[in-house]
């Protein structure tokens, strides 16, 4: 055996063994020997210190050997998340050898591993960076199947720095955190915008909204009103009659007629001492749809589809059979009754509507007034309106039948009977209105009778005084018992 290498001299360790009494064959010359047997290539080695660490009470591991734990005499690093690497924990405490200082002992210098809170913020935002560049990377890759591009970035700071700069940083928040808001790559989600509709002077309001003829489109939709007898149109005809007759027993004479059946009798029944019918188409129909709605159960308010008028049978409540010298219709609207008017004789006066703000009578300033409106404008008078709003209104309507009762109350050479078709009252905007009209005939020896329906009637007509005045040259009939004969089936 070789003089032992002076580096390599465990005199120590054996005056250890022998020290701790080994067994009598353990002795330093065994171990000599065992040197050289446990050589692997049958060169110098340590030796064998298996006994060394039964006698510490470490377990020997597989073929007596023992692999001690290298935490035991080795600092141990803190374990670092997935993806954090040393250089995001390089605010950790430094690790201290005390060995080197003063002499002390190596298990007693190893000191146990501590995170700052600076270290922990530094690792999250380490881990928040990691993902976040494996959300791009996820959302280039889906966006751009067909190429394998790899990044759009050459490094996490340009990254982080380009997503700060974002102009949508919500948007990129919610894709790292994975809410279901849209992402900084999603479109938007559009919806087409409805198309514009054209302006229409329909749109501004009427003076009279009963008036008022929808478009076809709504016009669909609103409750229809029809007939509810269950007879045919010449049974309504005939029941018409029947009621004439049981109500203006003076005129059966001319109700005993058998031509009032057919429409194109009312055309020759004329005469020039026969009476003057004039007819205020607009507020006829107004009254007409208020009083079925009613009748129906519906509000006044309620907008309807227009009822088809039977004029024929309108005519015969009128007429009652008595030759005519003058038919007039006025009103802002043609639908198909005043088409029936005109084939039955009836000069028609259609006028269209205009906007325009319209001065108010005195009468209107008066209940203006005590309803208490305001002046509206620059002039100013006693605290009530001058004007009214800007409306589509008719515009001469009442005037033409006002110059129609007037020529005939000249042309005339003796008084007879006016059929006067309206409910209005109220003064007119370039005249008197019906009133002063009705009041100028019977001033003159001629009889009014006033036909409309009673929602529709003015209550100036209904004054005590004024028919106490005129007592039998006026005559009010009410149109709501014969509304149901004047309705046409389509």
């Amino acid at each position: 055996m070789h003089d032992p290498d002076p580096l390599w001299d465990f005199g120590p360790i054996y005056q250890t063994l022998h020290n701790l009494k080994l067994p009598a064959s353990s002795t330093p010359a065994q171990y000599e020997d065992r040197e050289a047997d446990d050589s692997p290539e049958g060169g110098v080695s340590l030796g064998n210190f298996n006994e060394i660490w039964d006698i510490l009470g470490h377990p020997r591991q597989a073929d007596n050997v023992y692999v001690p734990d290298l935490c035991e005499f080795e600092p141990c690093l803190p374990e670092v998340p997935a993806r954090q690497t040393l250089d995001d924990v390089a605010d950790t405490r430094a690790i201290r050898w005390r060995d080197e200082i003063d002499g002390a002992y190596l298990e007693d210098s190893i000191e146990p591993p501590q995170l700052t809170a600076a270290a922990l913020r530094t690792a999250k935002r380490a881990a928040r960076r990691a993902r976040a560049r494996e959300r791009i990377e996820q959302s280039g890759a889906s966006r751009d199947a067909d190429t394998d591009t790899a990044t759009d970035y050459e490094s996490a700071g340009e990254e982080l720095e380009a997503l700060r700069r974002s102009p949508d940083r919500q948007a990129v928040i919610d894709r790292i955190l994975g809410r279901s808001r849209p992402g900084l790559y999603d479109s938007p989600p559009t919806s087409p915008s409805p198309p514009k509709q054209k302006a229409s002077l329909r749109d501004i309001p009427i003076s009279n909204p009963h008036l008022w003829t929808p478009p076809p489109s709504t016009r669909s939709h609103r409750p229809v009103i029809s007939t509810q007898d269950g007879f045919t149109p010449e049974q309504r005809k005939q029941s018409l009659i029947k009621l004439l007759r049981k109500r203006y027993g003076g005129q059966e004479t001319y109700l005993k007629s058998p031509g009032l059946l057919l429409p194109q009798f009312t055309t020759l029944n004329t005469s020039t001492i026969g009476i003057h019918v004039f007819i205020d188409m607009s507020n006829i129909s107004i009254g007409f749809h208020d009083h079925l709605k009613i009748a129906r159960g519906m509000s006044r308010d309620v907008f309807t589809r227009r009822v088809p008028m039977d004029f024929h049978n309108f005519s015969l409540v009128l007429e009652r059979g008595r030759p005519a010298a003058k038919r007039v219709l006025a009103g802002s609207e043609k639908p198909a009754v005043v088409l029936e008017a005109e084939t039955l004789g009836y000069e028609t006066n259609i006028l269209e509507r205009v906007l325009k703000v319209k001065e108010l009578t005195p009468r209107q300033k008066k209940y203006a007034s005590r309803s208490g409106g305001e002046t509206s404008g620059s002039e100013k008078d006693t605290g009530y309106l001058n004007k009214a709003a800007a409306k589509r209104v008719e515009q001469g309507v009442d005037e033409i039948l006002h110059l129609k009762i007037l020529e005939s109350l000249i042309d005339s050479s003796k008084p007879s009977t006016i059929v006067l078709a309206t409910g209005d009252a109220a003064e007119a905007e370039y005249s008197g209105g019906f009133l002063k009209m009705v009041e100028r005939a019977m001033s003159k020896g001629w009889m009014v009778e006033l036909v409309s329906f009673k929602l529709n009637t003015s209550s100036m007509y209904l004054r005590s005084e004024f028919r106490a005045k005129w007592g039998a040259l006026f005559k009010v009939i009410h149109l709501d018992e014969f509304a149901e004969y004047l309705i046409k089936e389509d």
